[in-house]
């Protein structure tokens, strides 16, 4: 268990305890009110008013098979075995359940994205010098400053795509590190200026995260992408065409619905507007604004994002916190 119960999020908890449902239900069904006790058992604080509805939700999604013992009383009482749907998902989930531990919900006081003394080189050049920056949970940050100046690098640091000479970056409290960045950067939704989108179809391009293990879970998201193409201007009908054949405007907006379909709570956003009018950027800030406790930090010179922003940080020359 985690050492402070009241760290963790909804998602990690219902994960452990469903572990346990399933572990126990494979190997010799459980009832409710002996899960209810090994439950207990183990540390968590958990009522028959949040079990029983979760046994029920879990035996409606197939998860589980339920045989009801008449000779237990008159209205006989559930006994919940594993199915074979309910075995994978006991095996994703046990690959999951670890990584949801470590990186579960913080305390208030701990940022989204803590960035330190960050120091990166090229060739010789300073791009970032000591830079540093913590963005809070759910806050909206404007990263400024001239074009060139390291803004693109700043964001690529984050996903360990470009290594620091110096300094240290976390994520939701965790140091990213040679041994944490894959799974890291399942916590972050990162929109480049220019997407690329590759060849293909474009439902192809928008299915396939959701064809990875880690995102198998999301997949009826997918369910909502005419929504959000009637959120952001576009039309269905892209949905059949070539991603190649698509405007800088429509990728980018493509984009950010994959972003916001794969259930990020980080948004890297670099641009993400700059190859839209004001009507269809209203759209997307709108769209950001529903999402709850969404942490954003975006490269933008559109003064639409100061309306969404908490605050502005300010990018100097040489890589340095501006004044």
């Amino acid at each position: 268990m985690h050492p402070d119960m009241r760290t963790i999020t909804r998602e990690v908890l219902l994960a452990f305890w469903k572990v346990h449902i399933l572990h126990h239900a494979g190997e010799k069904g459980v009832v409710g009110q002996w899960m209810l006790q090994e439950l207990r058992r183990h540390g968590y604080d958990i009522s028959p008013g949040t079990l029983y509805p979760l046994l029920q939700r879990m035996e409606r999604n197939g998860w589980l098979r339920a045989v009801v013992d008449p000779g237990a009383g008159p209205r006989g009482r559930k006994m919940y075995f594993l199915t074979g749907k309910g075995r994978d998902v006991l095996a994703f989930l046990r690959d999951r359940v670890e990584e949801l531990e470590g990186v579960g919900r913080m305390p208030d006081t701990v940022p989204a994205i803590r960035i330190q003394d960050v120091t990166v080189r090229f060739q010789g050049k300073t791009i970032l010098a000591r830079f540093s920056l913590d963005v809070g949970r759910g806050e909206k940050v404007v990263l400024s400053g001239e074009s060139g100046i390291g803004k693109s690098t700043l964001l690529r640091c984050l996903l360990g795509f470009v290594i620091p000479q110096e300094g240290r970056i976390f994520i939701s409290g965790e140091p990213l590190t040679a041994d944490t960045v894959w799974r890291l950067r399942r916590l972050i939704a990162y929109v480049p200026q220019e997407p690329d989108l590759g060849d293909g179809l474009l439902r192809e391009w928008l299915e396939k995260p959701f064809s990875y293990r880690g995102n198998a879970h999301l997949k009826e998201n997918l369910k909502r992408i005419p929504e959000f193409l009637e959120r952001f201007s576009l039309s269905p009908e892209l949905l059949d065409k070539e991603t190649g054949s698509l405007s800088g405007g429509e990728k980018q907006r493509v984009a950010m619905i994959t972003a916001i379909l794969l259930g990020r709570k980080i948004f890297l956003l670099d641009e993400p507007t700059s190859a839209l009018d004001e009507k269809n950027g209203r759209r997307v800030l709108e769209t950001f604004r529903t999402i709850p406790d969404a942490t954003i930090l975006v490269i933008s010179h559109d003064p639409l994002w100061l309306e969404l922003a908490d605050r502005t940080v300010e990018l100097g020359r040489g890589g340095k916190n501006g004044g």
